[in-house]
C-alpha cells in the first residue's frame, strides 16, 4: 500500500491508497462519516466486485451468485447500496447491511434488473428498475417492497438521491425532452426554473432544496439553479453559457462548475442525458477537455447566501466541484498550470489545494464528509486507484506540512 501526504488550508492531510481486491483497479465511490469507503474494485480475473474499506482493510462484499457487483452509496450505518449479479447474469439492486450480509431489494413486478442508487438512515433505497413493459423508472424501497414512482408522460425515470424525509429525487422523460421532480407520499413534483422547457437535477437536501441545470426559456444558455419548496429559487451562471451544479449540503450552499464565456454551439445538454447518472468525466470529455488543452475555460463555484464564488483553479483552464459538506469544504477535481493534467484538490475558506497523489496521475475527489475525510481515485497507464485523505495535525506522523499554491482567480 502506498502513501502520500499533503497539507491543505486549515489542517494537512494524509492520502492513503485503498488497495484492490487483487486486481488492477478500484475506484471509490462515497464516503461515511464513520470512514468507511464504499466502492468497486476488480479482481484477479475479469470480475468486479463492491468493497468496503475500513481502518485499512479492503473487504468484499460479494454478488447474488453473478460475477460483477457495484456499491453506490453508504449511510452512516454503514449500510451500502448498488447493484449485483445473480447466477443467470441478470442485476438487481442490492442493499448489504453493515455486516456485510446481501440482500436482494428485487425489481418492479415483471421487470429483470435493477439498480440501487443512495440510501438514507432509515435504510430506504433509491435507484431504478425494469417494468413489465420493458420500460425503466424510479423506484423507492422500503420495509421490502419496491414502489414505483412512475414518470412524467415518458418512458423512462430513474432516482438520484433520497433524503431523510424519504423524498426521492428523480429524472423522467416527458413528451417532449426530460424534467426533474421530488417524489414524496404518491405525489411528484417537478422543479426547476419558471419557463425552461427542461430541466436536470444532481443533488437533494433533507429540506427538500435542489440544485440542478436548466437553460433560459430562450435556450440560449443552460443556467444553474437552486430549487426550495418555500418558493425561494434562485439561478446563477459564472457568465458562460454551462452551468452544473453538482451538490447541496443543508445549509443550502450549493458547489459545481461552470464555463467563463461563450463556447461553441451544441453543448449546452453537455452530460446532461436523461437517460444516464449524471457523469463528470463524460461531460469533461464532451467539453474537449478530457485529455486534452479544453477549449473553454471551466471554473468551479460556491453558491452561498445569493452570492456567487469562483473557486478558481490550481493554475490550469478547468475545475469542477463536485460535492461540498456542512462546513463548505468542496473537492473536485482541477487541471494544474505546468501540464493540465487533471488533479484531485479540497477547497475552504478561499484556498484550492491540490492532494498529493502519484504526480504522473490523472486525479480527482469524488466525495467528502462532514469530518473533512475525502475519497477519489486517480488513474495511469491502465490502473485506476482509490484514496482516502484524512486531516491530521502537523507534526504528527505520516502527516505532510508541503502546501499548494492557492487557486488561480
Amino acid at each position: 500500500m502506498f502513501l502520500w501526504v499533503l497539507a491543505a488550508s486549515a489542517a494537512d492531510y494524509r492520502v492513503v491508497e485503498l488497495g484492490t481486491l487483487g486486481g488492477r483497479s478500484a475506484a471509490a465511490a462515497a464516503i461515511n462519516e464513520r470512514g468507511q469507503v464504499a466502492g468497486v474494485s476488480s479482481l484477479e480475473g475479469p470480475e468486479q466486485h463492491a468493497f468496503v474499506w475500513e481502518n485499512g482493510q479492503m473487504r468484499d462484499l460479494g454478488t447474488l451468485g453473478g460475477r460483477h457487483s457495484f456499491a453506490w452509496d453508504i449511510s452512516e450505518r454503514g449500510e451500502i447500496v448498488g447493484g449485483a449479479q445473480d447466477d443467470q447474469g441478470r442485476t438487481h439492486a442490492v442493499m448489504w447491511s453493515a455486516a456485510g450480509q446481501i440482500k436482494d431489494l428485487g425489481v418492479l413486478e415483471g421487470g429483470e434488473a435493477s439498480f440501487a442508487i443512495a440510501v438514507n438512515e432509515k435504510g430506504q433505497a433509491a435507484g431504478f428498475s425494469q417494468t413489465v413493459d420493458g420500460e425503466t423508472h424510479a423506484v423507492l424501497w422500503e420495509e421490502g417492497r419496491a414502489i414505483d414512482l412512475g414518470t412524467l408522460g415518458g418512458g423512462f425515470s430513474y432516482a438520484i438521491d433520497v433524503n431523510e424525509r424519504g423524498e426521492v429525487l428523480a429524472m423522467s422523460t416527458t413528451p417532449t425532452g426530460h424534467r426533474a421532480f421530488v417524489w414524496r407520499d404518491g405525489q411528484r413534483t417537478e422543479v426547476g426554473p419558471q419557463g425552461a422547457s427542461w430541466s436536470s437535477a444532481f443533488d437533494l437536501n433533507d429540506k427538500g432544496q435542489v440544485v440542478g441545470s436548466a437553460p433560459l426559456p430562450d435556450g440560449s444558455r443552460l443556467m444553474g439553479y437552486r430549487w426550495s419548496p418555500d418558493g425561494t429559487d434562485a439561478t446563477f451562471s459564472l457568465g458562460g453559457d454551462i452551468v452544473i451544479v453538482s451538490a447541496i449540503n443543508e445549509a443550502g450552499d450549493a458547489a459545481g462548475y461552470g464555463t467563463l464565456r461563450a463556447s461553441q454551439p451544441g453543448l449546452i445538454e453537455a452530460g446532461l442525458r436523461p437517460d444516464q447518472a449524471p457523469d463528470f468525466q463524460a461531460t469533461l470529455a464532451s467539453l474537449g477537455e478530457e485529455g486534452s488543452a479544453p477549449e473553454v475555460e471551466v471554473h468551479a463555484f460556491l453558491y452561498r447566501g445569493g452570492v456567487l464564488t469562483d473557486l478558481g483553479t490550481l493554475g490550469g483552464a478547468h475545475a469542477s466541484a463536485v460535492d461540498i459538506n456542512a462546513g463548505g469544504q468542496i473537492v473536485g477535481s482541477s487541471a494544474r498550470a505546468v501540464d493540465g493534467r487533471p488533479r484531485a484538490f479540497v477547497w475552504h475558506e478561499g484556498t484550492m489545494t491540490e492532494l498529493q497523489t502519484p504526480d504522473e496521475a490523472n486525479a480527482g475527489a469524488s466525495d467528502i464528509n462532514d469530518r473533512g475525510q475525502i475519497v477519489g481515485s486517480w488513474s495511469y497507464e491502465g490502473r485506476r486507484r482509490a484514496f482516502v485523505a484524512s486531516p491530521c495535525a502537523p507534526g504528527t506522523p505520516d502527516c505532510g506540512s508541503r502546501r499548494s499554491e492557492p487557486g488561480t482567480r
